[in-house]
């Protein structure tokens, strides 16, 4: 008991004042313990803005140091910062223990605290937990800008260097007149995948440098396309270049302007602009029937003709009343005119100006203008269009106007309504025409709006298949949308499915062997698109070129084939053999209705029999016909039967090393050749036959047994003439030929060769060249105007197999292979 007691006072003593010399001082009645305070709130070492590692700007922090300054803390508890809104986890400490702190009275830093990095000055409250009373608030801290950048696609600049001058293409029309130029794209944020390409829907040409570019090939932010084709017509060249993969990340870039090079240069109004647009003139009446307002319209036009005048049509929106509206020729000045002061009708609807030069009317342009609405007091605030459902009907627009007096409202284009509300409901999409009548003043304004397909916004689900396709005899094949898609198995929540494209369209012997994958992309007619992938294998093809067919004649077993990837050479195999009045041999041929001709080169001949070309009347064993084959010895044999199931009349011709061949019909007249290099012919027979109007011409093998086969091969093929009859109308007259043909010479060439397209006269054609891999080397472009004789030089190509194809609007596509055997 004594011993707590005198703890006890010692505790007692303990808490007595002392002096400076240590000696206990009794406790004053007057004593008062001083209050905790927190009394200034500081920042140090403020940091930037860090992104945490995301492109959103809803993470984005800084970190700096918060220095608290206090007076008289509380013996135990903690000392706490509360961030309030700017509070952002992972910093530094945001609480200390008190017994932690130096002194009762001084300062504490809280480092590398983390603040939200929203561009806002920082909200700090720091308090004891133990006194909530002892606190201090600050509201205007420091204040970082977020720093997250999310990436977007832009094409920033498109620029040109190295400008050519015009090229004529080395024709006499200008529509085919290009120049080269370099193409500089500066872009930031590209996509991943794609291509970046300039788009041929500007005057980008084909034969150029390259247009497109894979995404994984660019280095850096910018690209250079090197040698591009655009058109040479007189007016600023149009480029458009976007990313495939992101079609919003395009730009359009207007370029130089250079002229046609050609003779015969055409006239043309380039372009048409208003400038100075006035506001609506009521004419001093309040009809706005007659509302007009003013505009100063700018004509750019290249090659305008010698005389007449440049005028307005009055079939458009232009008035009398206002700036001259036409003007002489011969007052133009340069290759811009400018018509002041032009009335056009001020209805709420496109302005529409037409301009043409008299002299020369196929020289116009319509060129739409601005929208200057009447000036009757009605104005549309608003117009609110709402689809309906998926059958494209139960659309509703709601029209606000606003005016002195009553209104009336109409909607019109695929349904018409009219009422004194503005609400129209049960309306199918499509656009409509809008008008809000004053009813006393009786005027008019309008505006438009789309209603679009109701509804729908769930993309089709196309079902693609996985097929084998063949090529055809120039060692191409275009894909056809059943070829790919399974129309059938495929479906829309509400549309149709409807096919749109194919990537690649096409293959050709580059793909042989080959399962290609195919993007096929449809839409459902509401525009929502979808694709699937159909995985085409590439097959080489069996089909013959130019238009041949394959048939036994009699009992010969053979066959034909043909594979243009592996080479130009057609091989024919037969057996059996032939009797004086009978044929036994394999054929394959086409057939020809009057002149032509058929020349080919002999390259190999195995089995002891014949390989020959021959004009037969038909196809049956006893046929009239004209032969010249060979064994590929030092003879070549001519055969000829003059009556049909006669005899056959056989002759030998000492011809050594002579392996090309040629049939030539005139009329009734048949005459045969011979060469050793196709170039320089020897004559070897002429026979007169009455023959019918179109008979066979082809390539034939001819065994001599039953039990040999006789392989035939041969190379060079050209056939000319034409393979159908003409038709005529009620009176016998020539009405439209079924089929027409060109012809190629020489062939093989040296270099320049000559194309015959006389049977082509008053069509607009289009001539490619390509090599044997389907790649185009030069185009063509004639319009209807163009000679009978067209020449292509191929000097600048190396040796081998080309092909040339015709196009007509119409027409089936043609094409023959000429063969570049330079000395």
């Amino acid at each position: 008991m004594e011993k707590i007691l005198v703890l006890i006072a010692l505790f007692f003593s303990s808490l007595a004042p002392q002096n400076r010399d240590g000696k206990v001082e009794a406790l004053s009645s007057q004593s008062v313990v001083a209050d905790c305070a927190i009394t200034n709130i500081s920042f140090d070492n403020a940091g930037f803005c860090e992104d945490n590692g995301t492109p959103s700007p809803d993470d984005d922090f800084f970190t700096m140091d918060v220095i608290v300054e206090y007076e008289n803390a509380p013996n135990s508890g903690t000392m706490n910062i509360d961030l309030g809104e700017d509070a952002f986890a992972g910093g530094g400490p945001t609480s200390v223990d008190v017994p932690d702190l130096d002194l009762p009275n001084g300062t504490f830093t809280f480092e590398q605290v983390r603040f939200k990095a929203n561009g806002d000055p920082s909200e700090v409250r720091v308090f004891f937990s133990l006194k909530p009373t002892c606190t201090f608030v600050i509201n205007g801290g420091p204040a970082e800008a977020p720093c997250s950048v999310q990436p977007t696609c832009s094409i920033d600049l498109i620029s040109f260097s190295n400008i050519g001058t015009c090229n004529n293409n080395g024709t006499g029309t200008d529509t085919d007149d290009f120049f080269t130029m370099n193409v500089t794209v500066e872009f930031t944020g590209a996509p991943t995948t794609g291509e970046l390409r300039i788009e041929p829907g500007g005057d980008a040409l084909p034969g150029g440098g390259v247009t497109s570019v894979p995404i994984v090939s660019l280095v850096g932010n910018s690209h250079t396309f090197t040698g591009v084709r655009f058109k040479s017509n007189g007016t600023p060249t149009v480029v458009e270049v976007e990313f495939t993969a992101d079609q919003g990340c395009v730009r359009t870039q207007t370029g130089p302007t250079i002229n046609s090079c050609s003779a015969g240069l055409v006239c043309n109004i380039s372009s048409v602009t208003f400038q100075n647009t006035g506001t609506c003139n009521n004419n001093n009446n309040s009809n706005p029937a007659d509302d007009f307002f003013t505009a100063d319209v700018v004509v750019t036009f290249v090659n305008a003709p010698a005389t007449g005048d440049l005028r307005f049509e009055p079939g458009g929106d232009a008035l009398p009343g206002g700036g001259a509206t036409s003007v002489p020729v011969a007052n133009l000045i340069g290759n811009t005119h400018t018509f002041s002061g032009v009335r056009f009708k001020a209805d709420g609807t496109q302005t529409v100006a037409e301009l043409e030069f008299t002299a020369d009317q196929g020289c116009v342009r319509t060129q739409v203008g601005p929208i200057v609405s009447s000036c009757c007091d009605v104005s549309i605030t608003n117009i609110a269009a709402v689809p309906g459902s998926c059958n494209n009907s139960g659309g509703s627009i709601t029209i606000t106007a606003s005016g002195a007096n009553a209104l009336s409202y109409a909607v019109a284009g695929p349904a018409n309504q009219s009422n004194n509300t503005g609400i129209f409901n049960g309306l199918p999409d499509g656009l409509y025409s809008i008008s809000v009548t004053d009813i006393v003043a009786n005027c008019t304004v309008g505006s438009s709006a789309t209603l679009a397909p109701g509804g729908d916004s769930t993309p089709p689900t196309p079902v693609c298949r996985s097929a084998s396709v063949a090529l055809d005899a120039t060692g191409n094949h275009t894909f056809t949308a059943s070829e790919l898609l399974d129309l059938g198995a495929s479906s829309d929540n509400c549309g149709t499915v409807n096919f749109v494209s194919a990537s690649p369209a096409s293959v050709s012997c580059a793909q042989l062997g080959q399962l290609v994958p195919v993007t096929v992309v449809v839409n459902d007619g509401n525009g929502n698109t979808a694709s699937c992938t159909a995985q085409m294998s590439v097959l080489a093809g069996s089909s013959l070129p130019n238009g041949l067919s394959s048939a036994n004649i009699g009992a010969a077993n053979g066959s034909s084939t043909f594979n243009i990837c592996a080479s130009t050479n057609i091989t024919i195999a037969a057996n059996g053999f032939s009797s004086s009045n009978a044929d036994v041999l394999h054929l394959a041929s086409r057939q020809l209705c009057g002149n032509g001709q058929i020349t080919a080169k002999v390259v190999g001949v195995s089995g002891g029999g014949w390989a020959g070309l021959t004009l037969r009347e038909t196809s049956a064993q006893g046929s009239k016909k004209v032969d010249l084959k060979t064994q590929l010895s030092n003879h070549v044999t001519r055969s000829i039967r003059t009556t049909t199931n006669g005899p056959v009349n056989h002759a030998n011709l000492f011809r050594p090393q002579e392996s090309w061949l040629r049939l030539v019909r005139a009329g009734n007249n048949f005459s045969g050749f011979t060469s050793e290099d196709g170039v320089n012919w020897n004559f070897a027979f002429s026979s007169t036959i009455m023959m019918a109007n179109c008979i066979r011409v082809g390539l034939f093998a001819e065994s001599i047994n039953v039990n040999t086969t006789t392989t035939a091969i041969f190379d060079q093929l050209t056939i000319t003439g034409a393979p159908s009859a003409m038709m005529s109308t009620g009176n016998g007259a020539p009405d439209e030929l079924l089929s027409l043909d060109f012809q190629v010479y020489p062939n093989p060439t040296t270099g320049e060769v000559s194309i015959n397209v006389g049977a082509f006269a008053n069509r607009t054609l289009k001539l490619e060249l390509s090599n044997a891999q389907g790649a185009v080397l030069k185009v063509l472009e004639l319009d209807e105007w163009h000679t009978d004789i067209e020449r292509l030089d191929l000097s600048s190509f190396s040796n081998g197999v080309y092909q040339i194809r015709l196009s007509a609007e119409g027409l089936p596509e043609l094409s023959k292979r000429v063969v570049l055997q330079r000395k």
